[in-house]
Parts: structure tokens; C-alpha cells; sequence
């Protein structure tokens, strides 16, 4: 998955300048809804929660090597 920078479409056409990042869920098949039109949140937390056990599990794997 891909962070982006964006601008929303809606201030684009009213000229407001509405910077936005986040994903593209055309580009982010591993958490897009059902729909195909937007990112599944739930999907997207319990990949984050992963990673961040994974990273947690890392760094204790790190630290008892410098011990």
C-alpha cells in the first residue's frame, strides 16, 4: 500500500485547495471495501495492529541481542 497526497475532486471544482493523504482504494486492493469504492477501515486497523506486533517483536528480538 501506498500513501498519496490528493486533492479531493469536490475543492478542486469549488477551487479550494483540500490537500489530503491517505490511500487510493483503487491502488490498495488489500483494504478496499466491498464496493471497490473506498478503504475498509476495520481491514486497514487490523493490518496496522499486525505490523505493529510485528515491529514490537523485532525490537525485543534486537534488544536481547545487545544484552
Amino acid at each position: 500500500m501506498t500513501i498519496v497526497e490528493y486533492n479531493l475532486k469536490i475543492g478542486l471544482q469549488k477551487g479550494i485547495d483540500n490537500r489530503q493523504i491517505g490511500l487510493i482504494a483503487e491502488d490498495s486492493l488489500q483494504v478496499v471495501s466491498l464496493d471497490g469504492k473506498s478503504i475498509d477501515t476495520y481491514r486497514l486497523l487490523s493490518y496496522n495492529t499486525k505490523a505493529i506486533q510485528e515491529l514490537s517483536s523485532n525490537q525485543e528480538t534486537l534488544e536481547q541481542k545487545i544484552e
